[in-house]
């Protein structure tokens, strides 16, 4: 079925009907429409709150507080505070920008972080856009960033993006995955 030039399928919602904002002022109208004025199921709500991962603000502040923590710790090389803020599992995964940078667990993040600071001075991690969705005890990061650092003494500021997906164990956010890269400059003209 078509209304409004939405495609419905039975059971399924729509990406353009998931924003909060929407759902607010039409999720009755459009259900009332689909179901052709019959009732609505029982799940209504249900379905509408599966298909709904924006982070709470409670969640959303607790995630930004780690991705802070980290970004200090970085800019601090304080390899203590870092590991703090990931999972100590072994299939704990860091994707770093160079092609060997793939970390496996704890003790290949440890050494990646050293690696890092043996090869840069001043280092720091700004954050320019971050979205955090979550899906029950997982949460996940999309960040703008720019990476900052002294690099063969001279200073160099590079756009990034970085991903991250964390785990809420106990009162604690955890990450347990984490993807940085740089877009091709290439691809950019002035």
């Amino acid at each position: 079925m078509k209304l409004a030039g939405i495609n419905f399928k039975e059971g399924n919602i729509p990406e353009q009907l998931t924003h909060r904002t929407y759902i607010k002022n039409w999720q009755r109208i459009i259900f009332k429409s689909f179901y052709c004025y019959s009732e609505l199921p029982n799940n209504f709500e249900e379905i509408f709150e599966e298909k709904i991962m924006k982070a709470d603000s409670e969640t959303e502040k607790a995630v930004k507080t780690v991705l802070d923590k980290f970004a200090e710790s970085y800019a601090k090389r304080d390899l203590k505070s870092a590991m703090s803020l990931i999972a100590p599992d072994s299939d704990v995964v860091m994707y770093g920008t160079g092609a060997d940078e793939k970390c496996v667990g704890p003790e290949a993040i440890k050494a990646q972080l050293e690696r890092d600071w043996a090869q840069i001075e001043e280092p720091a991690l700004e954050y320019n856009w971050i979205s955090i969705s979550t899906a029950g005890n997982v949460a996940w990061a999309s960040i703008d960033a720019v990476f900052k650092a002294k690099i063969d003494g001279k200073k160099t500021k590079l756009s990034s993006r970085v991903t991250k997906v964390f785990e809420k164990r106990g009162d604690k956010w955890l990450i347990v995955q984490g993807h940085y890269s740089f877009p091709d400059q290439s691809q950019f003209f002035d």
